[in-house]
């Protein structure tokens, strides 16, 4: 049943707001009557209006006061985000990062051209695991875990940005060329140094003026501002449901299904289309690769063989190593999820599991892995 509202309030998922009656700012935009707005689970949404009529299922209990001057001060923040070139949101998992950015980007959004750059790749709620997506508010809304339109895609190919560093920052200088005013919200690896000097580096590869730093410590805080040379903003981090390491493991699965399941078995041939990434074909495959080996080639770093049975030594690959691994097949600005399924090694083809059916310009193939079953059908 509909109730009346007045001044700042929040709104926790799982949970449905409509207005009835009036105007509601949420998130940095304004939503008028008849405007329905769904909150995940996790998710803790803050508002504000002059009085307005709402109805929320499936209970009113999924609404409680809040203090306008934090709605205030929070609008205060995100208006100082507008206002910079690129900003990147940096901080420890669900310390509100995604929730800034929406809020910023609903402001930008309103009087110009503004993207969502995601960078998330263990959590990409706008496109998908593994990968860095630029994109807008598929309905003019941008809302945490809500749908986007994606502009452009690239391959990182892995869950986490350790150990895959320098396709993360390519990936992400590379979509930041794009024209309009763009936000990036990362991950939450910002383990000293490692992880913030990656977004130190990645502020300064993409041209940023701001650094947000939500819920970090002071050095950490003078570390990101010193070896970036860009302004930092330190904020404190906004509580929230934190999800287990379970949790996100499977709210990844569910990311990785919207795109896997439905797809089929689609052959790629090397030679036809480049394949990157691979510790295979990118040498000179050899006559005779030698006893027990099923495929062998030369390259810049000495030799690589495939062998049925166990792998030992440097340069011996399992035959089947390349089952499950995380693929993108790049067709102009956009990449696409796919899996490898297998390697046919006589006619030297890359059989990937996707849902993309359009013509490739290259197959590169990362180092996630995954189980297919669960979005095939099929026993592993």
């Amino acid at each position: 049943m509909p109730y009346r509202v007045e001044g700042a309030f929040k709104v926790s998922g799982p949970a449905s707001l409509r207005i009835v009656e009036g105007t509601v700012n949420l998130l940095g935009a304004t939503l008028g009557e008849g405007s329905t707005i769904t909150v995940p689970v996790g998710r803790t949404y803050l508002a504000s209006t002059p009085s307005a009529l709402i109805d929320v299922a499936p209970s009113p209990d999924r609404v409680v006061k809040a203090s306008l001057g934090e709605y205030e001060e929070y609008e205060d923040v995100a208006r100082q985000v507008k206002d910079s070139r690129n900003p990147v949101i940096v901080g420890p998992t669900d310390a509100g990062k995604s929730t800034l950015a929406a809020w910023a980007l609903n402001l930008a959004s309103s009087s110009g051209d503004a993207r969502l750059m995601t960078t998330d790749v263990g959590q990409n709620e706008v496109y998908c695991p593994g990968f860095i997506a630029l994109a807008k508010p598929l309905n003019g809304v941008a809302l945490p875990g809500a749908a986007f339109n994606v502009e452009a895609s690239c391959f990182v190919g892995s869950f986490t940005p350790a150990r895959a560093e320098a396709r993360y920052l390519l990936c992400s200088s590379r979509l930041s060329r794009r024209p309009g005013w763009t936000i990036v919200d990362t991950d939450g690896w910002v383990t000293p140094w490692e992880g913030l000097e990656l977004k130190a580096a990645l502020a300064s590869s993409i041209g940023s003026s701001l650094i947000v730093a939500m819920g970090l410590p002071p050095e950490h805080v003078r570390y990101l501002k010193d070896t970036s040379g860009v302004e930092v903003l330190a904020i404190q981090a906004r509580a929230g449901h934190g999800k287990s390491r379970e949790e996100r493991r499977r709210h990844r699965e569910r990311l990785l299904a919207k795109h896997l399941v439905g797809g089929r078995s689609r052959p790629v041939k090397v030679g036809d289309t480049p394949v990157y990434g691979a510790p295979v074909f990118v040498g000179t495959p050899l006559q005779d690769p030698g006893p027990g080996a099923v495929y062998g080639e030369e390259r810049m770093d000495g030799v690589v063989r495939v062998v049925r049975g166990e792998a030992r030594g440097r340069g011996v690959l399992k035959l089947g190593w390349e089952k499950g691994l995380l693929a993108g097949l790049v067709r102009g600005d956009m990449a696409y999820p796919g899996v490898v399924e297998r390697i046919i090694y006589q006619r030297r083809v890359v059989v990937v599991y996707t849902r993309y059916d359009g013509p490739v310009d290259y197959l590169i193939v990362g180092t996630a892995r995954i189980d297919l079953a669960p979005y095939t059908g099929k026993a592993a």
